[in-house]
């Protein structure tokens, strides 16, 4: 059965694990840093990751001219009617936010913490970009406030990987999450369904990957493809076979009902920019989206762990 605290969904989502802790609506804002990324200055690489666009998959960031300061007063500014009385998470979004200069790096989000009605901070990095250092400060950060750190597993599979791009192999993402989860850091991978030459078992196979890491959540995305990545140029020179909603949605549910309940699930469908975005469209059209996988659990008489082995 699933557990009431989930409110009005099927699943552990991230909305209710906030009000669980904080007693109240938390509203996360997207900022840049002004990080780089080692698969981009030529450290592994100088195009990125195949689907990466120009702002490091980070489309709805703030401006990385502005100071954090400056990115949290404009994006609050833009929500304070809506949400009034909210507290915020500041989520370091674009590129690789744990490569570079530590001391800068420590300014950049004790600045974001330091900033009135903040209550953590959510960091996006690489699996690569983890030195000790890096993971000390970390701690020390975690020991203060509320956060997580995100890192892109993308796929199981290293054929993905290179298809991909990524520079990094599966095998390095374990050992990123097992490090964190040591210091008793919360981690949230990503996922991606739809990838071409998928094998037919990768869902059972996720699943079971999954269950096995010290994961506290996943973000669940569709394949995007977007303007202005290598991705994008590749399907328009040669485009291959997308997901259909209802095959997406039939996935993320298996997914779902497979996964330890303690998992936070905090996306289970991506936001394109309409504007970018070559494929799928039917992403655009999100309360669709939610709302026809929320009547596929129903269907199903579902929830996130029912199959749990």
């Amino acid at each position: 059965m699933k557990k009431e605290k989930w409110l009005d969904k099927p699943y552990n989502n991230l909305n209710s694990a906030l009000r669980e802790r904080f007693g109240s609506k938390v509203i996360k804002l997207s900022v840049d840093g002004g990080f780089s990324c080692p698969n981009r200055d030529g450290r592994l690489g100088l195009g990125g990751c195949l689907f990466c666009s120009e702002k490091g998959s980070g489309d709805f960031a703030g401006d990385a001219t502005s100071s954090i300061r400056q990115q949290l007063d404009q994006q609050i500014s833009l929500l304070k009617n809506k949400w009034p009385d909210g507290i915020y998470i500041a989520y370091f979004q674009s590129f690789s936010n744990t490569y570079g200069d530590i001391h800068y790096m420590e300014s950049q989000f004790r600045e974001a913490l330091s900033y009135p009605g903040v209550v953590g901070i959510a960091i996006a990095t690489r699996v690569d970009c983890l030195s000790e250092k890096v993971l000390d400060l970390l701690e020390t950060l975690s020991q203060e406030t509320y956060m997580w750190i995100e890192m892109g597993l993308q796929s199981i599979y290293e054929s993905h990987h290179k298809f991909l791009n990524t520079g990094y192999k599966p095998e390095q993402f374990r050992w990123a999450v097992c490090q964190l989860a040591d210091r008793h850091i919360d981690v949230v991978g990503h996922i991606i369904l739809g990838l071409p030459h998928t094998p037919e078992n990768a869902v059972n196979e996720t699943i079971e990957y999954l269950n096995a890491l010290p994961l506290a959540g996943i973000k669940i995305h569709m394949l995007n493809i977007l303007k202005g990545t290598a991705l994008g140029d590749l399907y328009e020179g040669e485009p291959f076979p997308l997901l259909t909603m209802e095959a997406y949605l039939g996935a993320v549910c298996h997914i779902l009902e497979g996964l330890r309940p303690d998992i936070v699930i905090h996306r289970v469908t991506g936001d394109g920019a309409k504007d970018s975005l070559i494929a799928p469209r039917w992403i655009l059209n999100k309360r669709k989206v939610l709302n026809t996988l929320m009547k596929l659990f129903k269907e199903r008489n579902s929830y996130q762990g029912k199959y749990l082995k």
